[in-house]
């Protein structure tokens, strides 16, 4: 192996990939982003330069990747604690939220006694994805 530059992984926007940066910065692994500056002035272009990519050196690859694992295994525990809260507190409805289209969106779960007096008023919808509420 030489000194070869290699991407890692490539991310939509600058901003997914700060924290992995971040990460590898902490364990020695020096790192750039490659199209940065064409997404942030232009995001619609993300898809068309293949995203912003994390670059390394092929050297650190191995170490990378093992960062790399760690991170998505814990995003997606971390993902699975906000599920159940979601499922718990919460029952998932048919719509789609005005703000970013998503259809992750959820209606707070309400006693039998609350049920039957709000039978007839709009109940609020929330966005597991933005976070907007809106009736």
């Amino acid at each position: 192996m030489s000194d070869k530059i290699i991407t890692l992984i490539s991310f939509m926007y600058p901003t997914e990939a700060y924290p992995l940066m971040a990460r590898l910065e902490e364990e020695g692994i020096e790192s750039f982003l490659a199209d940065e500056n064409t997404v942030s002035v232009q995001p619609f272009l993300s898809n068309a330069v293949g995203g912003v990519k994390v670059n390394i050196k092929e050297i650190d690859s191995k170490k990378a990747l093992l960062i790399l694992k760690e991170l998505n295994r814990d995003n997606k525990k971390e993902e699975k604690k906000l599920e159940d809260k979601w499922n718990k507190d919460f029952e998932r409805v048919e719509a789609y939220c005005p703000e970013c289209e998503s259809a992750n969106i959820y209606q707070e779960k309400l006693p039998l006694y609350k049920t039957i007096l709000t039978a007839f008023q709009a109940k609020q919808n929330y966005c597991a994805d933005c976070g907007h509420i809106w009736k």
